[in-house]
């Protein structure tokens, strides 16, 4: 299969479903009660060659916690880490956050060569 390419099979419904191959880098998103914290534990990924690149942002959250709704600000950040890296990332993650229940998304991406090798690069 060339990059980008998946195996097509047919679904319950009659149309085909593409299953891709599993990308060579993870991105993860991650919401942080303050920008402290997120430097504080992001930095450390970085130091620990776990994740080659975080970008960071303010955030407006709305949710519901033990019942009661919530409206906070948060910082969210991307990190950019290798697959093979991707368990260790998450393990740190969630030993490091102060939330209960830290929001840690993994999403699969394809991004050009050279990049995918810079991150790969990165966290060895």
């Amino acid at each position: 299969m060339a990059k980008g390419e998946g195996l097509k099979i047919p679904s319950r419904r009659g149309s085909q479903v593409q299953i891709l191959p599993p990308a060579l880098m993870k991105l993860y998103y991650v919401t942080f009660p303050d920008r402290s914290e997120m430097e504080r534990i992001t930095g450390n990924l970085i130091e620990e060659d776990i994740a080659a690149c975080v970008n960071s942002f303010p955030v407006g959250s709305v949710y519901t916690w033990e019942g009661e709704k919530k409206r906070e600000g948060e910082v969210a950040a991307f990190l950019k880490t290798s697959d093979g890296m991707s368990e260790e990332l998450v393990e740190k993650l969630e030993d490091e956050h102060p939330y209960d229940v830290p929001e840690i998304l993994e999403i699969g991406v394809e991004a050009n060569e050279s990049y995918e090798g810079w991150v790969e690069d990165e966290t060895e």
